[in-house]
């Protein structure tokens, strides 16, 4: 079954958004390295603390990608793999 769901870009959400974000989570089972590609730098320099699961067994390689466009917008960061089948979770702080 399929069903249509409306969509936003993060630049879209944090237009809405007052001020900067302490504390944004990403969790999107492999969805995360488009939605970082397609904010902009300032909307990422916005956010203080990111935590993103990364799921190279569903989008390979996109840890990488988002370990990139996460270090591009000045964040700082440390990884914890999960599962052996290649998900994991970035914690990082933009200082």
């Amino acid at each position: 079954r399929k069903i249509k769901v409306t969509t936003i870009t993060l630049d879209d959400a944090m237009r809405e958004i007052d001020g900067d974000v302490w504390f944004f989570k990403i969790d999107t089972e492999g969805a995360e390295g488009d939605i970082l590609a397609g904010a902009s730098l300032a909307t990422l320099r916005r956010c203080r603390h990111i935590i993103l699961e990364w799921h190279d067994n569903i989008v390979p390689g996109v840890s990488d990608a988002c370990r990139k466009r996460l270090i591009e917008a000045g964040f700082r960061f440390t990884a914890e793999r999960l599962h052996p089948w290649n998900e994991g979770i970035f914690y990082c702080i933009r200082e």
